[in-house]
């Protein structure tokens, strides 16, 4: 998982009802799947894929059955 990931559940730990269960279970989870480094060449990468999604939401989505109704 990346860095970023990493740090997201981590604040969910301390936001946590049980932060010290969720604490070990974040641990656990680490043994398994490494933390793989958000390096520079990540972050250039992050923002086109991150305008990209911005983008798309801003997009309207059509309801296919109510465009099929329609039609």
């Amino acid at each position: 998982m990346s860095a970023i990931t990493y740090a997201e559940l981590d604040y969910g730990v301390a936001a946590s009802a049980d932060p010290e269960l969720e604490r070990t279970n974040l641990a656990s989870l680490v043994e398994d799947i490494q933390v793989a480094p958000f390096d520079a060449a990540a972050g250039v990468a992050y923002g086109p894929i991150r305008m990209a999604t911005r983008a798309a939401k801003k997009t309207p989505s059509i309801n296919r059955s109510q465009h099929t109704l329609r039609h």
